[in-house]
């Protein structure tokens, strides 16, 4: 599962940091120590601090092994001047200074495991390379006044639909459909963006990839299919880009997304679809059965997305 991966890769790589972080500050005390004077003067101040502390615990007050505590602290000291040795790298500099990389802060997740695990969800997801639009990144100023208005409202929508997920949305299916360059794509990257902020597995991925990957589980031997599909089943919302682009293949395609559409509404995750076809067409394209589940209101909830093309708007 995803949010499985992305809590692995996460605690790997504060495992990494605090690693790194703690072989850096040995290896440079091992550097400095390697000057024997220094090297000599640490043991000498240690074994008289060390002698001094049980001295103070007998209840002994020896002044004269104070003061030649103190001369060895002054000698150690001088010569770290000399050799220009840092002694603040003595200590690990971690990256995080609230929980020293371990990923724990206060009994809970710290907010440097939390960006992690969120940065691995959207590079998991496919957000990263191909849906980074966010809600801020919104400016439909540009577009002109009526183009504009159209825009906060559509935007308006699919921002209810990413504060309410994943407990307030009662459909299992959300299309957004309209011509090309609307918005749609944007809108669906937003809300994935917006969910995955809020800790949940989203996997964003165009209706070709969904074909493809259904092809690459039909052939390949059963004990590895498993695995091919489990992200797609299970993430909690699933972003379908474009559906419509997709090659039909006998008995994959009409199939498997069948299948699909079947398998997430059973496990209760949201599945939403970006289309360039009217939903009284869909029958068409995709049959009577995939047709009428996508047209059925208890199941899936459509959005018409009208507008311009924003790709042709300076």
């Amino acid at each position: 599962m995803i949010r499985d991966k992305a809590y692995f890769l996460a605690e790997s790589e504060l495992k990494r940091r605090k690693q790194d972080a703690e072989n850096q500050a040995e290896n440079y005390k091992e550097a400095a120590f390697s000057i024997k004077e220094l090297s000599d003067a640490d043991f000498e101040r240690r074994r008289l601090a060390f002698k001094l502390v049980r001295e103070k615990r007998a209840g002994r007050y020896d002044i004269k092994l104070i003061k030649q505590s103190e001369a060895a602290e002054k000698k150690f000291e001088n010569l770290c001047k000399k050799y220009n040795i840092d002694l603040k790298k003595f200590e690990p500099r971690y990256n995080c200074e609230k929980c020293l990389d371990t990923g724990i802060y206060s009994g809970e997740m710290c907010e440097c495991f939390r960006e992690l695990y969120i940065e691995n969800l959207k590079s998991l997801g496919g957000l990263t390379d191909k849906a980074a639009f966010k809600f801020s990144d919104n400016n439909p100023e540009k577009f002109g006044d009526e183009e504009a208005e159209r825009l906060k409202l559509y935007f308006s929508f699919a921002k209810t639909v990413a504060e309410k997920f994943p407990d307030d949305i009662k459909v299992r299916c959300i299309m957004l459909y309209g011509n090309t360059g609307t918005g749609k794509s944007a809108m669906a990257s937003a809300i994935a963006n917006e969910v995955a902020e809020k800790g949940h597995s989203v996997l964003f991925m165009s209706a070709f990839e969904m074909v493809s990957l259904f092809l690459k589980y039909h052939i390949s031997p059963v004990s590895e299919r498993e695995e091919l599909i489990d992200d797609i089943l299970t993430a909690e919302l699933l972003v379908i880009d474009d559906l419509g682009i997709e090659p039909k293949l006998n008995n994959v395609t009409l199939e498997y997304f069948l299948l699909l559409l079947t398998q997430r509404d059973k496990k209760g995750y949201l599945t939403v679809i970006t289309t360039n076809i009217e939903p009284d067409k869909l029958h068409f394209r995709y049959q009577e059965r995939i047709a009428s589940r996508l047209n059925d209101r208890s199941f899936c909830s459509k959005k018409h997305i009208e507008g311009k093309d924003k790709r042709l708007i300076n």
